[in-house]
């Protein structure tokens, strides 16, 4: 499965990271990212310059907990970024289940982004 965050800050940059994860859920060195500052620069971010830390997770009605508020800290660049759903139940119910919609970003920086969250359904809800 896999988390991509994909932020607006207020500071005029955009955040695009995404968490690759093994079959046992942990975070594999696959995972990366890039930060485009406001003048388009784009720098690269590797698995290890993110730190990311699930706050708060919320359970949907078929059954499967997502992780919907997040800690992103990227030391190097000041980043220390509360990410938070929007509202909870942006479920895509489809052939293949997963999360995806709307969020909100406080902490050192504010601003919205999207997020999706796969891997974490069977596939049948579970």
């Amino acid at each position: 499965g896999w988390d991509w965050f994909a932020l607006q800050l207020d500071d005029g940059r955009d955040l695009m990271y995404y968490q690759m994860r093994g079959r046992d859920g942990r975070p594999q060195r696959f995972s990366k990212g890039v930060i485009v500052a406001a003048d388009g620069q784009v720098t690269p971010l590797a698995h290890d310059q993110v730190e990311l830390t699930v706050q708060r997770r919320w359970t949907a009605e078929n059954g499967t907990t997502y992780p919907l508020r997040w800690r992103l800290h990227v030391p190097a660049h000041g980043l220390d970024l509360d990410v938070d759903a929007a509202f909870d139940d942006q479920l895509m119910d489809l052939a293949v289940h997963y999360w995806e919609g709307a969020v909100t970003v406080g902490g050192s920086h504010r601003g919205v982004g999207y997020l999706e969250l796969s891997g974490y359904s069977d596939g049948n809800g579970r």
